[in-house]
């Protein structure tokens, strides 16, 4: 399969892309949280305490929301935790969540649910203005009308697209997968389209956040068309069964070339909260889904930031155990000191 030949994705966008669909029963959400039990109450209970609480919960710990006067004093509110501005509703609905998705069932879905619906109302808000960001992403991405091929900064490290159809999977894409889809948004203006952007996430929060913002952003500038054709998989394709999962699915996956050799670029930057055995199985897998001239960027933090999570170290252990070799590496200093996430990181590109 050569890089002119998107991958057949066919069938791999659908269930279990969408886990759960329909309202969400905030009651039981609440009961199980140990929290309001008044079913004439709960919405206004959910509605008081914010969806900010709730956006930053199911973020896992990539974005902070500041109203009122948070904003007037964004030192002071950054660096103070959730349960510190939040208090019980915070630590209840994070216990509650945890408990549930380790045990599935009912209650799973339920947060499920409600992460989805989460999602969809921060893509609003940010089509509105509302919401910024963090900007703090170490892979960027530009266009250039004029070679009409996208191409990604990594620090240093800059990577070029060998052609005008490159196919870029970013592992844990997190908010910031939004880069992507404003450079493919530009690009189409140009008449392009230069790559296919790929997502794997973990759960449904950020997934249904890029999908929604996507087709928010296709049909602010192009109207209905610009909708349908953003729901239509062609050029981004998110999944939320998590990285492990996902990448089985598309190794799995039959493509026209024979190969599962789909990928230009791969991006795993940022991933070391994952699941230690799901990453090191995905990081394992990454040789068989890379072009022959393909590249992994990986990027962690020197130390354990934080209980069970991995480091640079292990992960780039994981790669060159793989069949990866180091093309480009250097140390630099991440995170945002306000928010108690400044650390050092390890920046790494691999090739075969």
């Amino acid at each position: 399969m050569t890089s002119n030949d998107r991958p057949d994705m066919n069938g791999f966008a659908r269930p279990p892309y969408h886990f759960v669909n329909g309202d969400v029963n905030l009651l039981m959400i609440t009961e199980a949280a140990g929290l309001v039990t008044d079913p004439y109450g709960t919405t206004n209970y959910i509605v008081e305490r914010g969806f900010g609480a709730l956006m930053e919960i199911f973020s896992e710990g990539e974005l902070r929301v500041l109203v009122g006067d948070d904003v007037d004093n964004i030192d002071a509110a950054q660096s103070q935790k959730g349960d510190d501005r939040y208090g019980e509703f915070y630590t209840k609905i994070t216990k509650a969540r945890e408990e549930a998705l380790a045990e599935g069932g009912p209650l799973a879905d339920e947060f499920n649910k409600l992460a989805r619906m989460c999602g969809t109302i921060l893509a609003g808000r940010l089509a509105t203005g509302n919401v910024v960001l963090p900007s703090n992403n170490i892979a960027k991405p530009y266009f250039s009308p004029v070679t009409g091929h996208v191409n990604v900064t990594f620090d240093e490290y800059n990577w070029v697209s060998p052609s005008d159809t490159a196919v870029i999977l970013d592992q844990g894409p997190g908010l910031g997968g939004t880069r992507f889809l404003d450079v493919l948004v530009n690009a189409i203006r140009y008449g392009f389209r230069p790559f296919q952007y790929i997502g794997f996430s973990n759960g449904p929060f950020v997934n249904e956040f890029l999908l929604d913002y996507w087709g928010n952003e296709m049909e602010r500038h192009f109207g209905s068309d610009g909708r349908r054709f953003a729901n239509s998989g062609e050029l981004f394709m998110g999944r939320e069964d998590g990285m492990q999962q996902a990448t089985r699915t598309l190794l799995a996956t039959p493509q026209p070339g024979g190969t599962s050799e789909v990928c230009d670029l791969m991006l795993m930057t940022g991933v070391h909260r994952a699941n230690p055995i799901e990453l090191e199985d995905t990081i394992r897998m990454s040789p068989q889904l890379l072009h022959e001239t393909g590249k992994l960027m990986l990027s962690a933090p020197l130390v354990e930031v934080a209980p069970d999570v991995t480091t640079f170290d292990s992960q780039l252990a994981w790669a060159e155990d793989s069949g990866l070799y180091i093309e480009w590496a250097k140390i630099v200093s991440t995170g945002d000191s306000r928010m108690g996430t400044a650390t050092h990181s390890g920046l790494a590109v691999l090739r075969k």
